[in-house]
């Protein structure tokens, strides 16, 4: 693929998306191929996702920022999430200036711009990925109040989750404040700079309620299901999360040389009728490491999905049923989960 000015960064999808590593967005197999958004972002482009229902694409930077864009009619953009949402690091720092010749420190604030260098060099990728059913994208190389996160974007309004209010006491942000599939990861301790959405949708455990049983028959209403993402940071660290719980379900220090992880992808694997996940994951020293999750009890407790079911979930939502980004593998014999 030719087009970028400055080499690639990133880029996937049935589309064909390169991004490079300029300001500028390409994307090939369309005639003639486009370059969106020339300017929008204001520094290198370090990644690029593709939404599953197939109507847009999710581009980060060092602005930092990420930005959606329209994969129709005329490819504009759609909402940039920046450093005002609250979860990426503002261009624009505070400082105490002096107030006196004596050199004592003022009560007034300056602000003086970042050193767009020192944004670029957080990190060599900011790998950002859509979620299964496209209800959200993640955004990496986020923080919060001091703290490196993971921010779950939600596709209503592309809001990211509200920072911690004062009214709220400082605890956990409050539902209303939050749209549908957004959220924060919190745990790592360096930038997270690579996330990959597990492209498989997964039951959520019965809880022996017949009423949900019957509701999970009827075509009408959404099947309640869990998708799971990795998360890998700087230093190596891997972290698997599930939509259904508030704590990861894996962890694990990647890399002996705390080198950071460049990429992160997933396989399935079905084996004389037992399934389970691969996770491969790639790291700057050249060490390439693979980890096996046995399904359902490594993955939360449940099931494949049914493909008719994974058909409900886009037929409800975005009125299709054929979506691109995932494996439509069927549920097969598995092993038995065990008895709590």
């Amino acid at each position: 693929l030719v087009g970028g000015e400055n080499g690639s960064e990133g880029g996937g999808g049935s589309v064909g998306g390169l991004t490079g590593m300029n300001s500028s967005v390409h994307i090939h197999n369309l005639h003639p191929f486009k370059i969106l958004g020339k300017n929008v972002h204001t520094s290198t482009v370090k990644g690029v996702a593709f939404d599953p229902a197939g109507k847009y694409i999710a581009t980060s930077g060092d602005d930092p920022a990420i930005c959606i864009w329209r994969a129709f009619d005329d490819w504009g953009l759609e909402a940039r999430i920046d450093s005002n949402s609250g979860v990426f690091r503002s261009k624009k720092r505070k400082r105490k200036v002096p107030q006196d010749p004596s050199g004592g420190m003022g009560e007034e604030d300056d602000e003086e711009e970042d050193d767009p260098g020192e944004l670029a060099s957080l990190s060599l990728f900011r790998r950002i990925s859509f979620a299964p059913d496209g209800s959200h994208v993640c955004g990496t190389n986020a923080s919060l109040r001091g703290k490196n996160i993971a921010a779950m974007i939600s596709r209503e309004g592309w809001a990211a989750s509200a920072p911690q209010s004062e009214a709220n006491g400082g605890g956990t942000p409050r539902k209303k404040d939050n749209p549908p599939g957004a959220a924060n990861l919190v745990g790592h301790k360096q930038p997270v700079v690579s996330s990959r959405h597990c492209p498989i949708f997964f039951q959520v455990p019965s809880k022996g309620n017949s009423d949900s049983e019957e509701s999970e028959d009827d075509p009408d209403l959404e099947p309640e299901y869990a998708t799971l993402v990795a998360l890998g940071d700087k230093r190596g660290f891997v972290t698997v999360w599930s939509t259904k719980m508030s704590r990861p379900l894996f962890k694990m220090q990647c890399s002996e040389s705390r080198c950071t992880v460049t990429d992160i992808s997933w396989g399935f694997n079905r084996y004389k009728g037992e399934d389970s996940l691969i996770m491969i994951v790639s790291l700057l020293d050249g060490y390439v490491v693979a980890i096996n999750f046995n399904i359902p009890e490594e993955v939360g407790g449940g099931g494949i999905l049914s493909a008719e079911k994974q058909r409900q979930i886009f037929r409800l939502k975005y009125g299709i049923e054929d979506f691109v980004g995932t494996y439509g593998v069927t549920p097969g014999n598995g092993r038995r989960g065990k008895r709590l």
